[in-house]
């Protein structure tokens, strides 16, 4: 699949095939007035400008297909380190001591990740604590405590200090 072009490369191509047009009409055109008007009856003068506008419409689109073919490599190629990257990601997550986990910080804590080791800790599977699961990880911290976790959370994120 191709990913969608950023702007400044839209726009690059689009004035490359500008400038590339305004020359191209502009010499054939004068080509065909200089050269070709003494050469040929006035008859064929059509037909050459037909021939050259086919050229420039063969050229530009060499021109299309060889960007966008470079574009989809970049692609490709992006999405698949992408995918390793992922890939080593989960491996570490897997075979991490403890609990990973990312959530939002709101009422509930939801979950936006949360590793399977949570069901050694908790005894609930992953999914048990997700959005629209059983219970939400606000649910696994005792009531007596949630003020205080809650509390240091929020001064240690807003301090940009990772917390335990």
């Amino acid at each position: 699949m191709l990913k969608r072009l950023e702007n400044n490369q839209v726009l690059r191509v689009a004035a490359v095939y500008v400038a590339i047009a305004f020359v191209y009409v502009y010499l054939s055109d004068r080509f065909v007035e200089e050269i070709i008007e003494n050469l040929l009856p006035k008859q064929q003068h059509l037909l050459v400008h037909t021939v050259i506008g086919w050229i420039f419409v063969a050229a530009t689109g060499l021109y299309f297909y060889f960007t966008l073919t470079s574009s989809a490599l970049q692609t490709s190629k992006e999405r698949d380190d992408r995918e390793e990257i992922e890939r080593q990601l989960r491996i570490l997550l897997e075979n991490a001591p403890g609990v990973a986990y990312r959530c939002l910080s709101d009422a509930e804590w939801s979950m936006l990740y949360l590793s399977d080791a949570i069901y050694e800790l908790s005894g609930y599977r992953p999914h048990d604590l997700y959005p629209q699961g059983e219970l939400t990880f606000e649910d696994l911290i005792h009531p007596e405590d949630r003020d205080h976790v809650r509390r240091t959370v929020k001064v240690q994120s807003e301090t940009m200090h990772t917390f335990n």
